[in-house]
């Protein structure tokens, strides 16, 4: 099958190099060569196929991963170096990204560390090492190559704020009576449910959207799977036209996997008992769209608390 794709015309550039990569894989390296030979080399930004979850990125790593599995060291390096992008990256390109670049550090030989960093000395047999500092330091190498260096911060909101960029996203709480709740006077063992709106307040149609509804530590999630169901359902949108692809219930969060028409909405609902007393962070109800980074709408985050 490999060799009937080869002497196909016009496979395009994304196959040309997955295949090439393939060839490497199956150690046919000469045929992968002759295929990287005559590959383009130019990657244009394109708009992202709903289909293959494709672009100009993605596109990048597939052949850095051609070029690395053929042992072509420098050449891939250079892409490397030029492919770095300054925005998020979606699933898809993360996932090829981390094959290209395990496959290229595996053909890239390492030597140990030695460095003084902030006065101590730092040594590792290992090309990596990761030394916690507080404040400015000097770093001083005595590696025998050259030695890289990144400063590293991570951080959290105390309180995750309100987004909507294409998509907006509410959450409200209902008990079983049909009144209106808030998480912040709860007693210990009522049943109550959260009901989700996303929004498409874009101006296109998303695809692949996930929504994941996360419940504070004192909350249960009553599955309806196992008790029945009326867990969930949708509004805005038919119950013929379905309102999710895929759900996943698990112990702390629910998620969501859908589409969304522009200018619609669904909504999800979720079957809640307030179990445990005590005062809990309320998570932020996050939806993106997997494969576009820059759509995503979120809650702010808040308190629950469950009283006697």
């Amino acid at each position: 099958g490999m060799n009937r794709l080869r002497e196909a015309s016009g496979i395009g550039r994304q196959a040309q190099w997955m295949l090439a990569a393939a060839y490497a894989l199956a150690g046919k390296q000469q045929i992968a060569s002759t295929l990287i030979d005559g590959a383009p080399r130019e990657f244009e930004d394109y708009t992202i196929d709903g289909l293959t979850f494709g672009g100009s990125f993605r596109d990048r790593m597939v052949a850095l991963d051609a070029l690395a599995l053929n042992g072509r060291v420098a050449d891939a390096l250079a892409l490397a170096v030029e492919s770095l992008p300054s925005r998020s990256l979606s699933t898809q390109e993360s996932a090829f990204a981390s094959i290209a670049y395990g496959h290229l550090l595996a053909k890239i030989p390492t030597l140990a560390v030695k460095a003084v960093v902030g006065g101590k000395e730092v040594v590792s047999a290992a090309s990596f090492v990761t030394v916690p500092v507080s404040s400015a330091c000097a770093v001083e190498n005595n590696s025998d190559g050259p030695l890289y260096v990144t400063a590293s911060k991570t951080t959290r909101e105390a309180v995750a704020r309100p987004l909507a960029n294409g998509l907006s996203v509410e959450v409200s709480y209902v008990s079983e009576s049909g009144s209106v709740l808030t998480p912040g006077s709860l007693k210990q063992g009522d049943r109550f449910k959260a009901v989700i709106k996303v929004v498409n307040v874009s101006s296109r149609a998303l695809d692949h959207l996930a929504l994941s509804y996360g419940v504070p530590s004192g909350w249960e999630i009553v599955n309806d799977r196992l008790v029945g169901s009326g867990a969930s359902g949708a509004s805005g949108v038919s119950a013929a036209d379905g309102a999710w692809d895929h759900r996943d219930i698990r112990d702390l969060r629910v998620d969501w996997f859908f589409d969304l028409p522009e200018g619609s909405y669904k909504t999800f609902e979720v079957q809640l008992r307030a179990a445990y007393e005590g005062t809990f962070v309320l998570p932020a109800t996050v939806c993106s769209a997997m494969y576009q980074p820059a759509v995503s709408g979120c809650t702010a985050s808040g308190v629950a608390v469950v009283g006697r």
